[in-house]
C-alpha cells in the first residue's frame, strides 16, 4: 500500500486514504511521511495528538509545508469563518463556510510550489471551515500540495484486512521465523486480530507484555496458549482510541 500512495501522491493533489480502526492508516502515513521527506520533500502531519486539531494549528502546518507569504495572505479567512456562525440558518452557515473555503483554496491554487505534502490524520476532528477548506480542495482541479486525508467514505485508497502469509510475514520481521512456524499461534493472531495490523500489533505487545512472547539466548519463543488468545472489548477500544490518533 505505501507504494500505491506514493505513487498517488505524486500523481494526485488530493488523496483519500479509508480504512476501519486498527487497518494501518496512521501507520502509512507516518510510513510515506518518512519516505518522502527522505526524497527531499517538505511533509507534515496534522494533528499531532489530541486536542490540537484547531484551525491555528492546520494553517501552521500548511505554512511549514508551504513555506511562503502568500500562505499567510490566504489563511486569514478560513480564520474568519469561525466567528461567522448564522445559528438560525444553518443551511446559509454552511454555504458560506463553502463558499469562504473555495475562495482560499482558489487562491492557494495559484502558489507556485511542488514536493510539498500534508497529510491530515483525522479530519472529523478538526474546525468547520478546516473541514470546509479539505472538502473544496477534494474537489478543485489544482492544489499547491498534495493533500493526504484519512476518511471514511469514497477513497483512492482503501485499506482493511490482510491474509494469513502476511501476518506469518509480520510476526518473522518482528520476532524471528521460529516463532512465526508456530502454526497455532499465527492462526490465532489471524483470527484475534481480523487481520487488521493495528490489531495485530496490540495482541503482539499484549503477548510480550504477558510474558507469553520471551527473548532468550537473543531468540524469541512463544510459551502462552495460543487457543487463549482474543481481543477483548477494552484493548479493541483502547486501539481504537489509539488508531484515531
Amino acid at each position: 500500500e505505501r507504494a500505491q500512495l506514493l505513487e498517488a501522491i505524486a500523481t494526485r493533489r488530493y488523496v483519500g486514504l479509508a480504512g476501519p480502526p486498527g487497518a494501518g492508516r496512521s501507520a502509512l502515513m507516518e510510513s510515506a511521511l518518512r519516505e518522502v521527506e527522505r526524497r527531499g520533500w517538505k511533509a507534515e502531519a496534522w494533528p499531532l495528538v489530541s486536542g490540537t486539531a484547531s484551525i491555528e494549528g492546520f494553517i501552521e502546518a500548511l505554512a511549514r509545508v508551504v513555506p511562503t507569504p502568500d500562505v499567510a495572505d490566504a489563511t486569514p479567512g478560513l480564520i474568519a469563518l469561525t466567528g461567522a456562525e448564522d445559528t438560525t440558518t444553518p443551511e446559509r452557515w454552511a454555504a458560506s463556510l463553502r463558499a469562504m473555503a473555495e475562495r482560499e483554496v482558489a487562491r492557494l491554487a495559484t502558489l507556485d510550489v511542488s514536493d510539498a505534502v500534508l497529510f491530515v490524520r483525522h479530519p472529523e476532528l478538526a474546525p468547520a471551515p478546516v473541514r470546509a477548506f479539505l472538502d473544496a480542495a477534494r474537489d478543485a482541479k489544482r492544489l499547491p500540495l498534495a493533500l493526504v486525508v484519512a476518511t471514511e467514505g469514497d477513497a483512492e485508497i482503501v485499506l482493511g484486512p490482510v491474509g494469513v502469509d502476511a501476518i506469518k510475514a509480520f510476526v518473522a520481521s518482528r520476532f524471528g521465523h521460529d516463532v512465526a512456524a508456530d502454526r497455532a499461534l499465527v492462526s490465532a493472531l489471524a483470527s484475534a486480530s481480523g487481520g487488521l495490523p493495528g490489531h495485530l500489533e496490540a495482541l503482539l505487545e499484549l503477548l510480550v507484555a504477558r510474558a507469553e512472547l520471551t527473548l532468550a539466548d537473543g531468540a524469541w519463543r512463544f510459551v502462552g496458549d495460543a487457543t487463549k488468545l482474543a481481543l477483548s472489548p477494552r484493548l479493541a477500544d483502547a486501539i481504537a482510541s489509539r488508531v484515531a490518533l
